[in-house]
């Protein structure tokens, strides 16, 4: 599985200081079925837990999934990967 950010998400992210392995976790933790929200049409609310403070005094994220979507981001040079190794 590869996981994309775009661009702007990127910058907040860096920001915020958000690290990719707290994003991989919640990736991971979406394919098992866990989700603070479905909000349908292939997008999800997700927490995402910040080093030292946990999920609860985190921040949450949205996260989209739809196929049609990714290949149109990637094409259009919109989206960073995330690195990991599975």
């Amino acid at each position: 599985m590869k996981i994309f950010k775009t661009h702007w998400f990127n910058k907040w992210a860096k920001k915020e200081n958000l690290p990719d392995n707290a994003l991989i976790v919640a990736v991971m933790e979406i394919e098992r079925g866990l989700v603070d929200a479905n909000l349908g049409g292939h997008v999800v609310k997700k927490r995402v837990a910040m080093p030292g403070r946990g999920k609860r005094g985190s921040m949450r994220t949205i996260v989209a999934y739809d196929d049609k979507m990714l290949k149109m981001a990637v094409k259009a040079n919109e989206l960073t990967e995330v690195e990991y190794n599975e």
